[in-house]
């Protein structure tokens, strides 16, 4: 055999064997959630790269399937056409599961973490008019004094015209 296709085979099953980037990558939510849980992935930076690969294997076994001078076109293709269909599994599996995450949150975020809104009661016509009291004057006498007002700030003394310095000697 010689070095090209040693090369090329390392290279395919190397591609073959490994698992795509959303399989690896990706934290689908827990099936039980008892409790919040935001440790699942919402990031769909993996199965966007899953996608990207799958497309250029698509690509490049088309390309080599269109050539006419190529040495086994079949298992060309057919590795190709696998090694694409591993990185679609895996974007679908990372799609579907950082979509799953990010819904499960926004959902919890509704839930009892979320700060209550407050409620205005109307008022109805019969309603009597709300009052304002006065304050009680043996109850000022117990405050703290307040203080004083800050002097005003004295004026610049004004600048008396002299006689102007001399110009040279």
């Amino acid at each position: 055999m010689n070095k090209r296709a040693l090369s090329l085979s390392a290279v395919l099953a190397l591609l073959v064997s490994s698992p795509a980037c959303s399989y690896l990558f990706v934290t689908p939510p827990r099936e039980n959630r008892q409790v919040r849980d935001e440790s699942c992935t919402t990031n769909p930076l993996a199965p966007a790269n899953d996608t990207l690969l799958a497309s250029t294997n698509v690509v490049s076994a088309l390309y080599v399937a269109s050539e006419d001078n190529v040495r086994n076109k079949g298992a060309a293709v057919g590795i190709g056409l696998g090694v694409a269909a591993s990185w679609i599994s895996s974007a679908v599996y990372g799609f579907y599961n950082t979509d799953q995450c990010r819904e499960l949150i926004e959902a919890d975020a509704d839930g009892p973490y979320s700060r209550p809104v407050p409620i205005r009661r109307r008022r109805s016509p019969d309603d009597p008019e709300p009052t304002i009291e006065p304050p009680d004057p043996a109850a000022a006498r117990h405050r703290a004094p307040i203080a004083p007002p800050p002097p005003p700030v004295p004026a610049p003394a004004p600048i008396e015209p002299g006689p102007p310095p001399p110009i040279g000697d």
